[in-house]
């Protein structure tokens, strides 16, 4: 029995050398078949993150997009405000753009086409009146694009301040409330706003003027003060 064993031996080795020489061969088959799942879940999952990086791509375009045309839109309300004012002679040909990165408005020539240069408006005057058109064409803005993140009120403190200086003063002012008594004819019924304004300047102004929006809280004259004098203690 033992002398059989050792002659079928040599054959019995080549067995198993063929076994393990069919186990490696399967181990490589099988860590190929594994490499290609690897493989193709990456292609998988590149082609997700490629199709999710050109729709980011097209809602940044998107993004652009509206913030171009709600730029556009800022501007054309308060151009129409601008519009409004009759008493600057200096701007009548002038359009206004408002710069998103220095947060500023800014006076163009339309007569000047080959300048790219703002405007240097210099008075405080006229800087009065790009405050003025800039928050009424603002809010303006905000109410027809339904936003409700500002609260529709607004405060002006004294506009008469930069007058009173020059002769065309008056006129200016008075630009400055037929532009904020036009401001809420052009609300609709569904709209509100409030407008708060302290000022120096007397009530004839739109009283003679018939400017229906405003209305006359009260006057702070002598002992009649914002702050009562009989409420401040000695």
């Amino acid at each position: 029995s033992i002398e059989q064993s050792i002659k079928n031996f040599p054959d019995t080795l080549n067995e198993y050398i063929r076994i393990g020489e069919i186990s490696n061969e399967l181990n490589n088959i099988l860590l190929s078949f594994n490499n290609k799942d690897e493989i193709n879940k990456s292609n998988e999952i590149y082609n997700i993150l490629n199709n999710k990086k050109s729709e980011l791509l097209q809602k940044s375009n998107d993004i652009k997009k509206i913030k171009f045309e709600n730029i556009k839109l800022l501007n054309n309300n308060i151009q129409k405000f601008f519009e409004k004012f009759k008493n600057i002679s200096d701007f009548k040909d002038c359009k206004v753009e408002f710069d998103v990165e220095s947060m500023t408005l800014n006076l163009f020539s339309l007569s000047d086409k080959s300048s790219s240069n703002p405007i240097i408006t210099g008075s405080q005057s006229n800087f009065m009146i790009l405050h003025i058109c800039f928050f009424l064409g603002l809010h303006k803005y905000l109410l027809e694009t339904k936003n409700g993140f500002v609260p529709q009120i607004l405060f002006i403190d004294q506009p008469s301040k930069p007058y009173f200086e020059r002769e065309d003063d008056r006129a200016k002012l008075l630009d400055v409330f037929f532009s904020l008594n036009e401001f809420f004819n052009t609300l609709s019924e569904k709209e509100s706003f409030q407008l708060i304004l302290l000022d120096h300047a007397g009530p004839y102004y739109w009283e003679n003027q018939k400017l229906e929006n405003f209305h006359l809280v009260d006057e702070f004259i002598g002992d009649n003060a914002l702050i009562p004098k009989k409420l401040i203690k000695e």
